[in-house]
C-alpha cells in the first residue's frame, strides 16, 4: 500500500510539473493580448491597481490604454481586424476591446495585488506577470481535480491521476487558464466550490465543511455572473448533506413542492405560438372571440398609458422567407379591430435596419388594412411586429385585435380583400393571383407557453439579468424551425473551443482533426454512460447522493453555457457562446470523460493510461505546431 501510494504522489506531481511546463509554453510563446478581452481585463486589473480603488463602468486610463494598443500593434494585432486604433486620440478611449470595468471584481482584485508592485514596468512585462498569476490558478485547479478524483475512487486508482492529467493536457483550457481573464478565476473559486460540495455530502454536516461551501459560493458570487449559480447549488448541497435526517428529508420534500408551485406561478399557457412577448400585458396574445375573421381567434395587444414602454410582439420570419423577400417590395396586411375607436398601427415589418409601419384608424369592427414597403437586397432579418400605440397620460386602456396577419412578395390590389383557404391563412388567393403566407400562426390558433409579466418584470429589477428575457428564452427555446441553426452553431462552436481554438477563436485545428476528437468524445460519453450506472448502484448511499448533486450542477452550467445565445437569437448578430463559459465544470466533465475512456482501453492496463495520455500529447503538439504557424504567416 505504502508503495502505490508513493508511486502516486511521484505521478501526480509529475502531472502538475507537466501542467506547469505546458501552460509556460501559452504564457510566454502566445503572443501578448492573444485571448478573449485580455486587454480589457489587464486594464480592469490596473485601474485597481493604480487607484486602489474599483472604478465604476465605463472607467479607463487613456494614456494606459495608448501603451496597451501600441503593443498590440507591435504585435499584430489588429492585423486581422484591419484597422489601426488613433493613439494620439484625445476626445473618446482608444479602442482595445469591450470595456469591462463594472463586472464582478474578484478575479482583478487578485490581479491587481502583483501589479501594484511592477506599476512602473513596461505593459507586456506587467501582463506576463499576470499571465503567471493565472497559471498559478491553473495549477490550483489540477490540484483540485486530483482531490475531487479522489472522493469517489480508491488510493493507487488511476482516474486520480488521469482526470487532472487530462486538463493539464486540454489546449482551449491551457490557453484559457494562461490568459488574463476573469473566466479563470471564475474555474478556480467554483472548482474549490465543488471541492467543498462534495467534501459536505459525502462526510456530512458540520461547521467547518458548511463555512468551507459557504466561503465558496460567496467567492463564486464576487468572481463572475457566470457562477453566481452556486448560491442555490449550495443551498442543496447543504439540504442533501442533512437528508439522513428525516427532518431534513421533510424539508427537502417542501422545497420540492414549493418549486413546483413556483414553477406553476412563473408558467402559464395561452400566448400566440412562434410570436415572442416583449410585454408585460397580463393578458394572453390570444384570445377567443366571435369578431375573428378566420378561425376562432385573434392577437390581442394592450396599450396602456402606464406601461414606461410599448407591448411589442414579433415574429422572426424563417430563412428561406427571408431570402425571397430581399430586395423586393412586400405587402404586408391583416384585419384589425380595437373595443374602442383609437388610432392604432399596422403590423411592422423589421428588416435589421428599420422598422416600417403606418398608423391607422381603427373601429370596433374588423377592417382589412395593408401597406407596400421596400426590403432591402442586404436584409439580414425579416421580422413582423405587433406594437401597441402609445396613450396619453389618463386615456383607458386599449385592447388592440389582429387577425390573418399576412407578408406576400409584390404589390397586391387595394381594391379587394384576400381569401385564405382556412383558419391557418398559410395560403389564399388576392385577385386572381394566389398567394403562399410565410407568417406561422397568423391568426393566432395555435398557443404556447409564456412566463408571467410578474417574473419578466422582476428579472429586469436585478442588475445582471435587466439585459436578459426569460420570455424570449423560452420562445427561442421552443420555436425551433427558427433556432435550429443556432442549436447546431452552440454545438458546433461549444465543442470545438471545449477542444482546439485559440485566439479570440480565430485559430481552428484542421476539420479533420474535429472529426476525430468528435469520434473520441463520442466514445468516452457512451462508455460512461454504459459502465457509470453499475458502479452508481453499488456506491454507497452517501456517495450517490454526492454524484447526484455533482451532475444536478453540471447540467446546469451547461444548460445556461447552452441557452446563453437563446437570449439573443433576435439581435442582428447573435451571440454563439463558447465553451469557457462551461469550464467551471471542467473537473467532473474530464471526470466523466476520463472514466469512459479508462473502462475502454482497462484491459490494456498501463499502456492504456498512456494511450489515452499520447493522444493528449499528439493534440497539443498539432495545436502549439497549428498557433504557432498562424503568429510567424501574420
Amino acid at each position: 500500500m505504502k508503495s502505490n501510494n508513493r508511486l502516486e504522489i511521484i505521478i501526480i506531481f509529475s502531472v502538475f510539473l507537466m501542467g506547469l511546463m505546458h501552460g509556460l509554453v501559452y504564457v510566454f510563446a502566445m503572443p501578448p493580448w492573444q485571448y478573449n478581452e485580455e486587454p480589457s481585463h489587464f486594464e480592469y486589473a490596473w485601474l485597481i491597481a493604480s487607484r486602489l480603488s474599483l472604478p465604476e463602468y465605463p472607467a479607463y486610463d487613456q494614456e494606459k490604454r495608448r501603451e496597451i494598443a501600441a503593443s498590440m500593434i507591435e504585435r499584430k494585432f489588429y492585423t486581422v481586424l484591419g484597422f489601426l486604433p488613433d493613439l494620439n486620440a484625445t476626445d473618446e478611449p482608444i479602442w482595445i476591446g469591450t470595456n469591462v470595468t463594472g463586472a464582478l471584481p474578484l478575479y482583478h482584485i487578485i490581479a491587481a495585488i502583483p501589479l501594484r508592485l511592477i506599476l512602473n514596468a513596461n505593459v507586456e512585462t506587467q501582463l506576463y506577470v499576470l499571465r503567471l498569476l493565472s497559471l498559478l490558478m491553473f495549477e490550483l485547479v489540477l490540484l483540485i481535480a486530483y482531490l475531487v478524483a479522489s472522493e469517489f475512487f480508491p488510493p493507487g486508482h488511476a482516474l486520480r491521476w488521469l482526470t487532472p492529467a487530462s486538463m493539464a493536457l486540454l489546449p482551449s483550457f491551457v490557453h484559457l487558464m494562461t490568459s488574463v481573464n476573469n473566466d479563470v478565476g471564475a474555474t478556480l473559486m467554483f472548482s474549490f466550490f465543488i471541492l467543498a460540495a462534495v467534501r459536505l455530502i459525502k462526510y456530512g454536516m458540520n461547521i467547518s465543511r458548511l463555512m468551507g461551501l459557504l466561503v465558496a459560493a460567496a467567492l463564486c458570487c464576487l468572481t463572475k455572473n457566470t457562477v453566481i449559480v452556486a448560491l442555490p447549488l449550495a443551498f442543496l448541497a447543504a439540504w442533501l448533506a442533512l437528508i439522513k435526517s428525516r427532518g431534513a428529508l421533510v424539508l427537502g420534500i417542501v422545497l420540492i413542492v414549493g418549486a413546483v408551485g413556483a414553477i406553476f406561478g412563473i408558467f402559464a399557457w395561452g400566448d400566440a405560438a412562434y410570436w415572442y412577448r416583449a410585454s408585460i400585458q397580463s393578458a394572453t396574445s390570444r384570445v377567443s372571440t366571435d369578431q375573428a375573421p378566420w378561425g376562432r381567434h385573434a392577437f390581442m395587444v394592450e396599450a396602456n398609458p402606464e406601461d414606461v414602454k410599448a407591448s411589442v410582439f414579433r415574429q422572426l420570419l424563417p430563412a428561406s422567407a427571408t431570402e425571397a423577400l430581399r430586395g423586393k417590395k412586400v405587402t404586408l396586411g391583416a384585419w384589425i379591430w380595437a373595443d374602442q375607436p383609437v388610432q392604432g398601427t399596422l403590423p411592422a415589418i423589421f428588416d435589421g435596419y428599420n422598422v416600417q409601419t403606418q398608423p391607422v384608424q381603427l373601429t370596433v369592427v374588423p377592417i382589412f388594412h395593408w401597406m407596400t414597403v421596400q426590403v432591402p437586397a442586404d436584409a439580414p432579418r425579416v421580422e413582423v411586429r405587433l406594437i401597441a400605440p402609445a396613450l396619453e397620460e389618463g386615456v383607458q386602456p386599449v385592447k388592440i385585435y389582429y387577425d390573418g396577419i399576412m407578408v406576400v412578395t409584390g404589390k397586391w390590389p387595394g381594391s379587394e380583400t384576400p381569401v385564405f383557404l382556412n383558419a391557418q391563412a398559410k395560403r389564399g388567393s388576392w385577385g386572381e393571383r394566389m398567394f403562399v403566407n410565410p407568417v406561422r400562426n397568423s391568426s393566432a390558433e395555435n398557443a404556447w407557453l409564456y412566463i408571467r409579466p410578474w417574473f419578466e418584470a422582476l428579472t429586469q429589477k436585478i442588475p445582471w439579468l435587466a439585459h436578459l428575457s426569460p420570455n424570449e428564452l423560452l420562445a427561442s427555446v421552443a420555436d425551433v424551425a427558427t433556432s435550429r441553426w443556432l442549436y447546431t452553431a452552440t454545438i458546433k462552436k461549444l465543442f470545438e473551443t471545449f477542444w482546439a481554438k485559440f485566439a479570440w477563436e480565430r485559430i481552428s485545428i484542421s476539420p479533420i482533426g474535429y472529426q476525430i476528437l468528435t469520434v473520441i468524445s463520442l466514445l468516452g460519453l457512451l462508455a460512461c454512460t454504459i459502465f457509470s450506472p453499475s458502479r452508481y448502484i453499488r456506491a454507497p448511499f452517501q456517495v450517490k447522493v454526492t454524484l447526484t448533486w455533482l451532475g444536478i450542477a453540471t447540467l446546469i452550467i451547461m444548460l445556461i453555457v447552452i441557452l446563453r445565445g437563446f437570449f439573443g437569437i433576435y439581435d442582428v448578430r447573435t451571440y454563439i457562446p463558447v465553451a469557457r463559459y462551461g469550464y467551471p465544470v471542467i473537473i467532473p466533465v474530464m471526470l466523466c470523460f476520463c472514466f469512459g475512456w479508462h473502462k475502454l482501453v482497462k484491459w490494456l492496463g498501463y499502456w492504456g493510461n498512456g494511450i489515452i495520455l499520447g493522444a493528449f500529447i499528439i493534440l497539443d503538439v498539432y495545436s502549439v505546431i497549428t498557433w504557432l504557424t498562424y503568429f510567424a504567416e501574420l
